[in-house]
């Protein structure tokens, strides 16, 4: 009996039609393709299935169309602060990205860009912390009739607070009266308020006391406490002015002891990412604490 087999070529134009067919960015199936020409990580269109993308490199991504999106997972810094992450989609297909953050679980959307046309390219930013890391996800915006490529890159720069991580009572960082020191009130996008709070530890000699607070960012308004070395409460301060200055002077003097200043937000976490160039002021100004005595 003889059997007609298909020949290689048309073996060949078969796999071409299905690659065709199938596309790049996963199908329903979330299998790997390549209709962009090079793999791209899939299967990444959950949040749980994220490619992990490495701050500072270059990752390749495909959409297949208008409904894939691509989810990434940004390592956490190895510093002690926590820092700004500068991120751009660029080298567009014939299509309109759209890129959203999210908290760090990837369950909740904090904030989303999109590209001014078609081909062109979006960039944005947005805090990190060490040991948090970040999400992001990627789709089309414009309705893309076909598969395009597209390039993420990012940068980072740590902010330069010496003092961290001082986040918790216990980890009070050492300070001296009499003398000032700069530190930042600064958490990773979408964390509660208490990321942010700074403690310092100083040792008092009997008498009375003066702790200012001053150079606060103008889209921060904070408030200043101060403790025993037990946590117990002695004063606080605040106006609920952004950028405003803070003085504390207790009206009952201090005993020979150490006691904690504790700085954090007044109200709610500020806005920690956006779109373009403009970083929010909390970003690189640093606020000035000084602890005085007689």
């Amino acid at each position: 009996m003889r059997t007609n087999l298909p020949t290689r070529g048309v073996m060949l134009g078969l796999l071409a039609w299905v690659v065709s067919v199938v596309g790049c960015g996963g199908g329903g199936d979330g299998m790997p393709t390549a209709s962009c020409g090079f793999a791209d990580g899939e299967p990444n269109n959950e949040a749980a299935s994220a490619t992990e993308y490495a701050l500072g490199s270059v990752q390749q991504g495909c959409l297949s169309a208008s409904t894939d999106v691509d989810h990434f997972l940004v390592g956490a810094p190895g510093d002690q602060t926590g820092g700004i992450v500068r991120a751009t989609i660029d080298n567009v297909g014939a299509g309109t990205v759209r890129v959203a953050v999210y908290d760090a679980a990837g369950g909740k959307e904090l904030g989303a860009f999109v590209a001014d046309a078609p081909g062109a390219p979006v960039s944005f930013f947005f805090a990190i912390s060490p040991g948090g890391g970040a999400r992001i996800a990627v789709t089309d915006a414009g309705g893309a009739t076909s598969p395009y490529s597209y390039d993420l890159t990012s940068s980072y720069a740590p902010v330069p607070d010496s003092f961290e991580p001082n986040d918790a009572q216990q980890a009070a960082a050492p300070m001296t009266a009499g003398t000032s020191l700069e530190g930042y009130l600064f958490a990773g996008t979408g964390e509660p308020s208490a990321a942010y709070d700074d403690y310092y530890r100083f040792p008092a000699t009997a008498g009375s006391v003066k702790v200012s607070l001053e150079d606060l960012p103008t889209d921060i308004a904070a408030r200043v406490f101060l403790l025993t070395a037990d946590g117990s409460e002695l004063a606080r301060v605040s106006t609920g002015q952004k950028g405003g200055v803070l003085a504390m002077q207790p009206p009952m003097p201090l005993a020979t002891a150490d006691y904690v200043i504790h700085v954090s937000l007044w109200a709610d976490a500020p806005v920690s990412f956006g779109q373009g160039e403009a970083m929010p002021e909390h970003f690189t100004r640093p606020y000035r604490l000084t602890v005085t005595q007689p």
